[in-house]
């Protein structure tokens, strides 16, 4: 267990890979992340409520306004996307595979859904996403009623006292002009006060362009703003849905902007530090009255529900092999999911869109398509593809049962796996999604290893000699080279747009003296802080201190301010190939958290944890 502390805390768990070994670093702690000299930020908690309850799967759906899911002039439609997208490097129209990450309909615990003339919801695929309740296209004057649901929101509530305060962790992305100009918001937070005000807030980011200057893009900084502004909200034992402010609100705008229009019965408009936010956007205006398409600016109601878990759990997909050691060139491999996601549809047909079962190799620092990981980092010698309508008698398809299970069986073919060896890789059973979808949803890993020294039969003149070896051939192990398992990092530096706080991973000693010198890993994850601080925001740099046992430093890991996972996805610390060396090694990383400037100082804990595969 290790115990982690700069101006601010996290704490992270992680779910326990098969056949793995895990130690925690027991409380990750940031201490006041407070910019400047060991000022800490108290953080203080308000008075319980007798009656004050905790909620710990809340969901929040909400569509922003018609805008963000009409046709457009251009682009094909405005439409809304699970996740935060990654940049497309200037100002132009998403294709399916650009940018990475792109459009996906569901990461995580965000997905976008949409009605059909029925008013019944599912997840639109990238060839639906334009397409209205009927199945056409929309058009300026129509839209496809999309909408974001967040699930997993965790926090208290109290209707007695007419008190709500719920964080969810996520993100979704709105793009206009079919993703010419987009922004994506991180972690919705909401706040109901007694008299029925409050606020939804989020973490924003994006990239700035320029309809008159077509050559305008660049990275915006993570910013803390309002997306919401509540009146009458009515909290109940089950949740509330409210109309968010928005007719009749004034807002200031730059000079040059255009100006707000402040007559009609649907002028107003979104909150001032979200219009501010979309000044740098070239969005603005499409937030607030204009004069032009005003009704279709008007807030959606959102709602916010409590009282039953959600209608459909996030995927938790997971795969076994047998046998995962020892097989033989031409042996079979029985391969079983458990967990996946059956939900997302077949843009190229009929039922889900289901996964491919693949035997191969996937680079040890990352592979995962969903994180926005390059076809090259993965290679495979067979596929079968399950999902929910197989093909009778095709030999490489199988059925995807409705709990999301399967099983299949794939043949090892070593001279074809070697031709397709990885540096860096691993041999593995892995999954990803089929049909052009990228779905975190389906995607999964087995490492397997095989029998290299399989003997040919003897010939007439020749003679078999076999010889024994001792059962003890030699330990893996590894530990946290220090008593007290607690981190503390530096004091916060103000960055301007971000808060920055570094230190140093406890060091790590790895010894390997087993014979032949098999492959070895180290990885870490972390979850999210207490206090609603995501676990994102953490990233490494590993390293080797002392040189033993084959290991390599694995890749870093960059914070996820403004993009990715950082290290709430498990990565590598540091590994080994197959045929090292014996001995030690001790490893290690730099740490380094970077949190939004509007972040509230306090105290924030997590706990990563350590999992070694050898």
């Amino acid at each position: 267990m290790y115990g982690i502390t700069t101006r601010r805390r996290r704490d992270s768990g992680e779910a326990r890979p098969r056949g793995a070994v895990r130690r925690a670093l027991a409380g990750l702690t940031v201490a006041a992340l407070a910019a400047g000299s060991g000022l800490g930020l108290a953080r203080t908690a308000a008075a319980d409520s007798s009656d004050a309850v905790a909620v710990s799967d809340a969901s929040f759906v909400w569509g922003l306004d018609a805008t963000a899911s009409a046709g457009a002039y251009f682009g094909g439609c405005n439409f809304l996307s699970a996740g935060a997208a990654g940049d497309t490097g200037s100002s132009v129209v998403w294709t399916q595979s650009s940018p990475s990450p792109g459009y996906a309909a569901r990461v995580g615990n965000v997905s976008v859904e949409k009605p059909d003339t029925a008013g019944t919801y599912a997840e639109p695929t990238w060839a639906t996403r334009c397409q209205g309740p009927d199945g056409g296209a929309v058009s300026t004057s129509t839209n496809t009623g999309s909408r974001v649901r967040i699930v997993g929101g965790s926090g208290t509530v109290d209707p007695s006292a007419n008190t709500a305060s719920i964080q969810w962790e996520g993100s979704f992305t709105s793009a206009f002009y079919g993703g010419m100009v987009y922004w994506t918001a991180t972690d919705p937070k909401l706040t109901v006060n007694a008299d029925g005000s409050g606020e939804v807030t989020a973490t924003l980011g994006g990239y700035g362009a320029d309809m008159n200057d077509a050559s305008k893009w660049a990275a915006l900084p993570a910013t803390v703003v309002t997306l919401a502004e509540l009146s009458g909200a009515e909290v109940t034992d089950s949740g509330f849905t409210v109309a968010p402010s928005y007719r009749g609100v004034e807002v200031s705008v730059p000079g040059g902007g255009a100006g707000q229009y402040r007559s009609g019965a649907d002028w107003g408009s979104w909150p001032q530090s979200f219009v501010d936010f979309q000044q740098l956007t070239g969005e603005s205006s499409y937030w607030y009255s204009s004069n032009l398409a005003d009704a279709d600016k008007v807030a959606a109601p959102l709602t916010v529900d409590w009282s039953t878990p959600a209608t459909t759990p996030a995927p938790d997909p997971h795969l076994s092999v047998s046998p995962a050691t020892g097989a033989k060139d031409g042996d079979t491999l029985t391969v079983s999911g458990t967990g996946y996601d059956t939900a997302t549809a077949n843009p190229h047909g009929t039922g889900n869109a289901g996964a491919y079962v693949e035997l191969g190799w996937i680079q040890d620092s990352g592979w995962q398509p969903s994180q926005g990981y390059p076809s090259s980092t993965r290679s495979n010698v067979s596929a079968v593809w399950v999902h929910s309508t197989p093909t009778a008698g095709a030999a490489n398809e199988a059925q995807l049962g409705d709990d999301g299970s399967f099983q299949v069986d794939l043949t090892v073919d070593k001279a074809a796996l070697d031709a397709k060896k990885l540096d860096g890789g691993t041999l593995a059973v892995f999954t990803v999604g089929a049909g052009g979808t990228v779905n975190a949803g389906v995607e999964a890993a087995a490492p397997i290893t095989l029998d290299d020294g399989a003997a040919t039969a003897p010939g007439d003149d020749q003679e078999t000699v076999t010889a024994s070896l001792p059962a003890d051939s030699g330990s893996f192990s590894w530990t946290i080279d220090a008593t007290d398992h607690a981190v503390t990092l530096g004091d916060a530096a103000d960055k301007g747009a971000y808060l920055e706080s570094t230190g140093d991973l406890l060091p790590v000693v790895v010894t390997d003296t087993r014979t032949g010198g098999p492959a070895w890993s180290v990885s870490g994850q972390i979850g999210d802080f207490t206090g609603g601080l995501s676990g994102r925001y953490l990233g490494w740099t590993p390293g080797v201190a002392a040189a033993g046992a084959g290991a390599v430093p694995g890749a870093s890991v960059a914070p996820g301010l403004t993009a990715g996972d950082g290290l709430t996805a498990a990565a590598t610390l540091a590994s080994a190939d197959g045929g090292h060396a014996a001995g030690s090694a001790t490893v290690g990383a730099g740490l380094d958290i970077q949190v939004p400037a509007g972040t509230p100082g306090g105290t924030y804990t997590a706990t990563l944890t350590l999992t070694a595969l050898s």
